[in-house]
C-alpha cells in the first residue's frame, strides 16, 4: 500500500478525463484499492478512491458499460459511507444516491449476488442515516436487508447470510421489535458459528442478550 500511496501522491490521475477504457479500468482499480487501503490517511485515502471513481464514470457511462459502471456506483457509495469526516448526512445521501443508481443495473434477475451486496449497502445506509424521518428510513433499512436476504440464504452464503441477520437486528430494535430482533440476532449468531467465526457469533449472542433485557424492562 505504501508504495500505491507514494505513487499516487505524484500523478494526478483522477484529475483528468481517462481517454480509453484501459484508463478507465486502471481508476477503477486504483479507487478500489484506495477504498480498501489500511496503510496512511484514511480520509484522504477514501477522497483520493472517490476522485478516482468519478472520474471513471465521466467515461465509464451506464449506457456503454452497465455492468461496470454499476460495480463503481456501488464503489463510490461505499467510499461516501465510510468516509469518517465532513458533512455525515450529506454524505451517506449520495451513498444512497449511488446504491441507488447501480440496482437500476444490478437486478435481482440478472445480478443477484451483487444486488443483495447493493441492497445490504443501502441499507446500512438508511439505518446511519441521521437526518430525515427516522422511522422511514429504518422501514426501508429494514426492507433492504430483507430483500438481501432472498438471495443471500444461509446455504448458499452463510457469512453474508449471518452478517445481514445482525445488521437486520439493529433495525428492528431500534424499530421496536424487540421479539423479531433477537430471532435475527440468534440466525445471525447460528451463521457466524457455522462458519467458524466465533467471535462475531459471540457479539450476535451479546446483542440477543442486551435485546431481551431491554424487553424485559418494558414490563
Amino acid at each position: 500500500h505504501f508504495t500505491l500511496l507514494d505513487w499516487w501522491t505524484q500523478t494526478a490521475i483522477e484529475q483528468t478525463t481517462p481517454q480509453t477504457t484501459d484508463e478507465v479500468a486502471v481508476l477503477i482499480s486504483l479507487g478500489t484499492e484506495l477504498n480498501w487501503a489500511t496503510l496512511g490517511n484514511r480520509t484522504l485515502n477514501l477522497r483520493r478512491s472517490i476522485a478516482c471513481y468519478e472520474s471513471a464514470l465521466r467515461v465509464g457511462t451506464e449506457s456503454a458499460f452497465p455492468s461496470a459502471w454499476a460495480g463503481t456506483q456501488n464503489n463510490l457509495g461505499v467510499a461516501y459511507s465510510d468516509l469518517p469526516t465532513g458533512d455525515r448526512a450529506e454524505n451517506l445521501r449520495r451513498a444512497i444516491s449511488c446504491y441507488e443508481s447501480a440496482l437500476r443495473v444490478r437486478t435481482e434477475s440478472d445480478f443477484p449476488s451483487d444486488w443483495a451486496t447493493t441492497q445490504n449497502n443501502l441499507g446500512i445506509a438508511y439505518s446511519d442515516l441521521p437526518t430525515g424521518d427516522r422511522a422511514e428510513n429504518l422501514r426501508r433499512s429494514i426492507s433492504c436487508y430483507e430483500s438481501a436476504l432472498r438471495v443471500w440464504t444461509e446455504s448458499d452464503f452463510p457469512s453474508a447470510w449471518a452478517m445481514t441477520q445482525f445488521n437486520l437486528g439493529l433495525a428492528l430494535r431500534e424499530q421496536g421489535g424487540h421479539d423479531e430482533s433477537v430471532e435475527a440476532f440468534g440466525c445471525s449468531a447460528h451463521g457466524f458459528e457455522s462458519v467458524g467465526d466465533s467471535l462475531q457469533a459471540e457479539k450476535a449472542r451479546r446483542a440477543a442478550k442486551n435485546t431481551r433485557s431491554m424487553n424485559d424492562q418494558r414490563f
